[in-house]
């Protein structure tokens, strides 16, 4: 019996653990022997569909995220065009950079923590008393767009920590399955301890590793 590769997919795992079930189940010689090794594959399918489904869920939440980001896109945009025209196209008065001390599309640029906090502070700016009456009507609307981009941040925090778990749990299962499978080997070695050829018949040959291609040396080629 020649082992996998210790790096090797789940596909190449479950296939050959398959084999293996399938072919001393079938032979009333040793049919039994399989059920540790069906035990752990089966675990370990049900823990790839849960991963493959995390991950899912990941890329999910990152798709709500964007929404939300572009629904602060579109409110921090239109604010600055208003508040341009609020102040009379003076950008550099205090007021104004009170409200924007940065661009919309710099803001945007910046870390989700920051992103959210510069938000923030274009919200409490828009409540100060020198904030021209004409821009009031902007506040629910941020607040609104703030909350969700907040709730679709805490997602992806949320569905990231889930798909890490998720891989963690893989990684126990992967090394239970090279224990079940060398002890089942063990096992029909006990039994069968003068017919390699026979203990080798109930596995399946593993792929090769493929061979690295080296890198092309610069000039050449």
């Amino acid at each position: 019996m020649r082992l996998p590769q210790q790096k090797a997919s789940l596909g190449i795992l479950l296939d050959l653990a398959w084999f293996a079930i399938c072919a001393v189940e079938a032979d009333p010689d040793v049919a039994g022997l399989q059920g540790d090794l069906a035990a752990t594959r089966l675990s370990l399918r049900t823990q790839r569909d849960a991963r493959n489904n995390a991950v899912d869920d990941v890329v999910k939440a990152r798709a709500l995220r964007a929404i939300a980001l572009l629904g602060i896109w579109k409110w921090l945009r239109q604010l600055n065009l208003d508040t341009v025209a609020a102040f009379g196209g003076k950008k550099k008065s205090l007021d104004y950079l009170r409200i924007f001390p940065m661009p919309p599309s710099q803001m945007m640029k910046q870390s989700a923590h920051d992103r959210v906090l510069s938000a923030q502070a274009v919200l409490k700016a828009l409540a100060h008393p020198a904030t021209p009456k004409a821009l009031a009507p902007a506040i629910k609307p941020g607040e609104a767009a703030l909350k969700l981009l907040q709730t679709r941040e805490a997602g992806v925090t949320a569905a990231q920590a889930v798909a890490k778990d998720r891989v963690d749990d893989i990684h126990v299962l992967r090394a239970a399955w090279f224990t079940r499978y060398k002890s089942l080997e063990s096992a029909l070695a006990l039994k069968f301890p003068d017919d390699a050829e026979r203990v080798n018949a109930y596995f399946d040959e593993p792929p090769k590793p493929k061979a690295e291609t080296p890198p092309p040396v610069a000039g050449q080629g």
